[in-house]
């Protein structure tokens, strides 16, 4: 539901900022793991995971960095930049796509 609210309050500036239009997705593993979003042209799609939670940590990077290697996990207020899969408050993740 968050990820479905914060697409929607975002989503013409999330489809210009990435000026592929028709370039959002969502990606399903055939064990139904899922990813949120693709967002961008192929092959430099960047994952997207909306976890909305007080806490988030490693366990919740897991599918993007075994299916995708790399890409972002956005929470509630954690932060953890230091590896392929970043941990960002969905914040500051919108407030970089309204410049």
């Amino acid at each position: 539901m968050i990820a479905l609210a914060l697409f929607r309050a975002c989503e013409t500036d999330l489809v210009e900022s990435f000026r592929v239009p028709r370039a959002l997705c969502f990606w399903r593993s055939s064990r139904d793991r899922e990813i949120d979003f693709l967002a961008g042209p192929r092959p430099r799609q960047v994952p997207v995971e909306v976890k909305y939670q007080n806490r988030v940590g490693a366990q919740h990077t897991l599918t993007i960095r075994n299916a995708l290697r790399r890409g972002i996990v956005l929470s509630r207020h954690d932060v953890d930049v230091g590896g392929p899969v970043i941990i960002a408050p969905v914040a500051a993740f919108v407030a970089t796509l309204q410049h």
